[in-house]
C-alpha cells in the first residue's frame, strides 16, 4: 500500500463515526475524502451512511411533527424512530 493510500486509509469503525460525525460537526476537507474513499469501496459502510441520514430524517420530522415527547424513555423513541423508518 502506498503512502497516499495508507493515510487515506479509513476503518469501518472511523467511517461510521465519521459519517455520525458529518451530520453533527461536519467534516474537514481530508476527512471528507477519506470518508468518500471509504464508502466507494465498502457496501457495508454505504449501508450505514444511508440507514443513519434515513433515520435523522424520521427523526427529525417526527420532533418537527411534535411526535416525540420529552420524556420519552430512549427504548421508546428507538422503537418509534425504528417503526417509521420501516413503515414508509
Amino acid at each position: 500500500m502506498n503512502i497516499l493510500n495508507r493515510f487515506l486509509f479509513l476503518s469501518c469503525i472511523k467511517a461510521t463515526e465519521a459519517v455520525e460525525k458529518q451530520e453533527v460537526v461536519g467534516l474537514s476537507l481530508v476527512d471528507k475524502i477519506r470518508l468518500r474513499k471509504h464508502l466507494s469501496i465498502c457496501k457495508a459502510c454505504k449501508m450505514y451512511a444511508s440507514f443513519s441520514k434515513k433515520a435523522d430524517a424520521v427523526l427529525q420530522k417526527m420532533v418537527d411533527d411534535e411526535l416525540v415527547k420529552p420524556y420519552d424513555s430512549t427504548k421508546e423513541l428507538e422503537e418509534k424512530v425504528i417503526k417509521k423508518i420501516f413503515s414508509e
